[in-house]
């Protein structure tokens, strides 16, 4: 299962560095071939998302007491 799990995220990464590759490739091929004068291209940022390990919040121990109201 967790074989299984790491080749669709690894299919996945490659297809989204693939597809990111190839949008930041076509514009500046054409940049290239034209002799107009273009604007700047600006770099497009990846799409892989970032993930984070945020830790689980750790369960209290004890009889939980309740708080009195003033």
């Amino acid at each position: 299962m967790k074989q299984l799990f790491l080749i669709v995220l690894a299919i996945s990464v490659v297809t989204i560095c693939g597809i990111s590759g190839l949008q930041n490739r076509g514009p500046r091929l054409l940049a290239q071939d034209s002799p107009l004068p273009t604007e700047t291209l600006t770099p497009t940022p990846s799409l892989t998302p970032t993930i984070t390990n945020t830790p689980l919040p750790t369960p209290t121990k004890g009889n939980i007491t309740e708080i009195e109201e003033p």
